[in-house]
């Protein structure tokens, strides 16, 4: 398994300050010869640094928290956006007279959606001389933009003074975070910069954040409200924007995850208890479904999918002709078996759904088929006296070997792996995978090997056939998950662990496919057996978030403090928490950051604590959940 180590630092000042800037170069050249001669030359070139201003890139936002859109969201959690360049907060800022990295030039809003204010296009232009709504006249504004256009919100002064940290709460909503994690012996390192809100939800429902510039915006005094009235508007450029939704019984990623159904280790229909044969065949994941025979009566048949719930054993007469020579009839249960039958069929469709795969297998079998004929009539001409390339180009037929096309190859892997199957192929019966469940599998490799003889089978010019290029993989395991921590947790770090082979530790499987098949279901593929699957939020995913104060001694939240090793600070034997303050105003779950950071220094004795220290204490750790294996494939 990868080991990650999480750091956190205050800040990050860019290596040069946003500005322009000039740089020469002289070289002074002396010549020995008859006389002594010395010249100097000079070049001078100027060049600008100027970071984003008016809009964002979207490489720039590495992720958002909660995601955009999702649903189920705890109310104890302080939005945050993760910025790819840990400089970025930085790179500006919010008080000239400061030094660079005093205060962080982005600030996060969080808004009600009966609070949230609308979005709209403005001119960059315009903004330089805009007096309503108020707008500061930014230095450079007309010569120093990386728009023409930007987005903006209007905000009454009245509420933004609620919401807007004061110049002593600024410095604690920025930090960088360094990540360093060692994945298969190879070191992985990766610095991102955060910017947190200093609101929480309040009630559930959907919530808006806005990532807003205040470059330039505050001075001495705090934000420069340029004089207006109480119900005046004040315009804010915004960088990014999203949207999420609260419940009173959201839950976080680890009780999510600890709730799952898992009544069945496998994707299998429950027993019914009546009729031991018919169990058996649900017990190995097979499902009843509608059949029509040719003669238009009505049946049922067997079908099972590639996700098995355990190890198939199985010979087939492979390559088919058709599908029929891979439909089984069950004496016992008297019932037709389609599994294979269906799979070979299916791989045709796909094949000739794909035009540019059918084209390219076609080509390849006419070629194919042409130097075999070619290959067939060497012995007819074996005494003529060939020269040159002639003589060259039948060494060459007689003894090399006609490789297939790359997009047939890549085609062939991607099914290999079950990329474009239909998820009703994959899983016959919904009720195999009910709401909020995870179901383990081994992939039936037979499936696999008539998926791609079926698409094999197309495009067939002579009775000269090549060779399939990609057969089934050995053996793949893996795991599909309906929930929604897919939704809500989008980036998230999957881990499996084989069975330790003789003499040796536990296994990382190698990850083959990880596929967001819907909203809400999610499926992996390993290489190998999956004894043991580790599912955990990625460190840029971790949040601060609160807890409620169990004790009775508060009905508001709390946060139990951390040692410098990150374990539970203690004193006289009990955890040491602090309660979260909230500033008395009408808009409720703006936290008080200067109160809280005093609070914070004074239960870990010190002077003050940095943003990185602030970090440190609220973040919310990586809880991963576990999921083992018992060899029979049931979950533990």
């Amino acid at each position: 398994m990868s080991n990650t180590l999480l750091s956190f630092s205050a800040y990050q000042a860019p290596p040069l300050p946003d500005g322009c800037y000039q740089i020469g170069v002289t070289q002074t050249v002396t010549l020995n010869g008859a006389g002594t001669t010395t010249a100097s030359y000079g070049y001078g070139a100027s060049f600008k640094v100027a970071g984003p201003r008016f809009a964002l890139q979207a490489s720039d936002i590495q992720a958002v928290f909660p995601a955009d859109g999702s649903t189920d969201v705890r109310r104890d959690i302080l939005p945050h956006i993760v910025l790819t360049r840990s400089t970025l907060p930085w790179e500006r800022k919010a008080d000239n007279d400061l030094a660079p990295g005093a205060l962080p030039w982005l600030a996060i809003l969080l808004f009600a959606e009966d609070e949230a204010p609308t979005a709209q296009i403005a001119e960059v232009d315009a903004l330089a001389t805009m007096t309503s709504p108020w707008f500061p006249q930014l230095a450079g504004i007309s010569d120093d933009r990386d728009a023409d256009r930007a987005t903006v919100i209007d905000v009454s002064r009245q509420t933004l003074q609620q919401l807007l940290p004061a110049s002593t709460e600024l410095p604690f909503l920025a930090h960088v975070r360094d990540t360093r994690s060692s994945d298969n012996g190879e070191a992985l390192q990766l610095s991102s910069a955060l910017v947190t809100a200093n609101r929480i939800p309040q009630n559930a429902g959907r919530y808006q954040a806005f990532l807003i510039s205040i470059e330039e915006r505050y001075d001495s005094a705090g934000f420069d409200y340029q004089n207006a009235a109480q119900d005046d508007l004040i315009r804010l450029i915004c960088l990014k924007q999203w949207s999420f939704e609260t419940t009173e019984s959201a839950q976080d990623f680890a009780d999510v995850l600890a709730a799952l159904n898992r009544d069945h280790a496998g994707l299998q229909l429950p027993p019914n208890h009546q009729n031991a044969m018919a169990d058996a065949q649900l017990n190995a994941g097979y499902a009843a479904i509608p059949h029509h025979l040719r003669e238009a009566q009505q049946t049922a048949s067997w079908y099972r999918g590639p996700l098995a719930p355990g190890p198939t054993q199985s010979q087939l007469p492979l390559p088919a002709t058709s599908s029929d020579a891979l439909v089984f009839y069950d004496q016992e249960s008297g019932l037709f078996d389609e599994s294979y039958a269906a799979a070979w069929e299916l791989g045709r469709l796909l094949a000739l759904q794909s035009q540019q795969f059918a084209s390219s297998l076609y080509r390849f079998k006419q070629a194919y088929a042409q130097r075999e004929n070619q290959r067939l009539q060497l012995p007819s001409y074996a005494y003529l006296p060939l020269r040159g390339r002639c003589a060259t180009a039948r060494t060459e037929l007689a003894e090399g070997v006609l490789e297939a096309p790359v997009d047939i190859i890549d085609w062939l892997q991607s099914k290999a792996l079950l990329r474009g199957i239909p998820f009703r192929y994959l899983v016959a019966d919904t009720r195999m995978l009910p709401p909020e469940s995870i179901r383990f599998f081994q992939v039936d490799s037979l499936w696999v090997e008539c998926l791609l003889d079926g698409a094999f089978a197309i495009g067939n010019v002579s009775n000269h056939i090549p060779q399939r290029p990609v057969s089934a993989h050995s053996t793949l395991s893996g795991f599909i998950l309906r929930s929604a921590v897919v939704a809500s947790w989008p980036d998230r770090i999957i881990e499996a662990i084989g069975q330790p082979a003789a003499g040796q530790g536990q296994q990382t499987l190698p990850l083959l496919r990880q596929d967001q098949l819907s909203g809400n279901v999610l499926i992996g593929i390993f290489a190998g057996t999956v004894q043991q699957l580790v599912l955990s939020p990625r460190p840029q995913m971790l949040h601060f978030g609160f807890a409620p104060d169990l004790s009775g001694t508060s009905e508001g939240l709390i946060k139990p403090l951390r040692d410098q090793d990150g374990a539970p600070l203690t004193s006289n034997g009990e955890q040491v928490t602090i309660t979260i303050p909230f500033k008395s105003q009408s808009l409720g779950g703006v936290v008080d950051v200067t109160v809280l950071a005093g609070s914070m220094a004074e239960e870990l004795g010190q002077i003050t604590v940095t943003s990185a220290d602030f970090a440190f204490q609220l973040i919310e750790g990586a809880v991963g959940v576990s999921f083992n294996q018992a060899p029979a494939g049931a979950a533990a």
